[in-house]
């Protein structure tokens, strides 16, 4: 089984081949920037052709001045610290939360200087970050928040949407995300001013990427289908891993160089396309979050008791949406290769030791605990039962313990 899946319908199919052929009436775009709003309870929504180049050109509209810094979290996508390195600004790193591998908030207040701008809260995996806590300190200080909530779309805390507590909430629509648009993404906030402006940038501007993205995002979709995963990846995914190399991350994934990050922003605007397919995914993604948090609470219960394999907090809400069932291990290849023996593909962490990447002198302990040893485990929705107890009695069975078969239990 795939480690990630993606649920397209025959009629979001058609959406993508009629949109590359035929524009599109750009009124759908406000649209879903509407829909989107109402469903963040946010003031304000611009969908972009990418949220990397939007983060970029959000940070040249907020002109922070060259040497500002801002704080996040030492374990990230590594892009976010090289891109603002770029721009002149000081990526200040902080050590993570044990439970959640999230940034640890209550560390934020001690790397606070009079050149600090701004805190950029991460939401890895589809856990929120103590939200509350670091809006209440970035308002007391006077300080900037932008939310990174790629991988966090619908996910809350205490009832409100995680990327509406700071300035700005970013949201990735690319293929392993929660709601995939090929692509794409949305930006939210209440600064009604810089995001004008940040759409108005934009204008009418061609985007970038064109078809050819496009189908690339939709060959990976139809990819992860179940039937096509066995027939044409699993074979020479499973040779090729045999000799320890990762064939989708070679082939799909970063550099992790700043390689990774243009020299200059090129933003341009959601196309209607994606916005027909943000609406269908916009409707079926509560239910999708749900079911990944009921399957990710199974396997919890199945893997608690295993010495060996560390496992992380997981609640019973919506303040995590697993977008991955992330698991600790100390030999990660041998893990990793006898899961896929067995039909079980999986991942390691994208995520990377930003601070070990930039160089920084300072120390993360926490952090490097975990370091190189994190694999996402397969937590679909749509995924079986059946597939979540075999994916839990194959890890059991790698580390000698008997199976077991609990049940899925009810999402307050």
């Amino acid at each position: 089984m795939p480690r990630r899946m993606v649920s397209y319908s025959a009629d979001e199919f058609k959406i993508v081949f009629k949109g590359l052929r035929t524009a599109g009436d750009p009124e759908e775009v406000e649209r879903f920037e509407e829909t989107f709003a109402r469903y963040m309870q946010s003031p304000h929504a611009v969908g972009v052709s990418s949220i990397r180049e939007g983060l970029s050109t959000l940070i040249d509209l907020m002109q922070f001045p060259v040497g500002s810094e801002i704080i996040m979290s030492a374990y990230n996508y590594h892009v976010i610290p090289l891109l603002l390195k770029q721009k002149g600004l000081v990526p200040v790193f902080v050590d993570i939360d044990a439970e959640t591998l999230n940034l640890d908030e209550a560390l934020i207040e001690s790397k606070i200087t009079d050149q600090t701008v701004a805190v950029i809260v991460t939401h890895l995996f589809g856990t929120a970050s103590n939200s509350e806590a670091v809006a209440q300190l970035c308002a007391r200080r006077g300080l900037k928040m932008i939310e990174d909530a790629a991988h966090s779309c619908g996910a809350e805390r205490n009832g409100q949407k995680i990327g509406t507590f700071g300035d700005f909430g970013l949201f990735s629509f690319g293929t392993g995300k929660p709601l995939v648009t090929l692509g794409g993404g949305m930006i939210v906030g209440r600064d009604e001013k810089i995001l004008a402006r940040l759409k108005e940038g934009m204008g009418a501007s061609v985007r970038s990427s064109g078809a050819g993205y496009f189908i690339k995002c939709l060959i990976q979709i139809v990819l992860t289908n179940r039937i096509l995963f066995a027939v044409f990846v699993y074979p020479p995914l499973l040779v090729l891993q045999l000799f320890g190399w990762d064939a989708i991350e070679r082939l799909t994934g970063d550099k992790y160089t700043t390689a990774d990050i243009s020299s200059k922003s090129h933003l341009s605007p959601f196309t209607p396309m994606q916005a027909r397919l943000g609406h269908r995914q916009l409707g079926k993604l509560d239910a999708a979050n749900v079911q990944r948090i009921r399957y990710a609470r199974v396997l919890q219960a199945m893997l608690r008791d295993i010495d060996g394999l560390r496992l992380f907090t997981i609640n019973n809400d919506r303040s995590n949406i697993i977008l991955s069932f992330n698991t600790v291990v100390e030999d990660v290849k041998r893990f990793r290769t006898y899961l896929l023996t067995r039909g079980i593909d999986t991942r390691e962490s994208s995520m990377r030791n930003c601070a070990k990447l930039l160089e920084s002198a300072d120390t993360f302990p926490v952090l490097e605990a975990v370091d190189d040893r994190i694999v996402e485990l397969p937590c679909s929705h749509l995924l079986s039962i059946k597939d979540i107890h075999y994916i839990g009695n194959i890890v059991r069975k790698y580390f000698n313990k008997d199976a077991i078969f609990p049940a899925e239990e009810p999402i307050t």
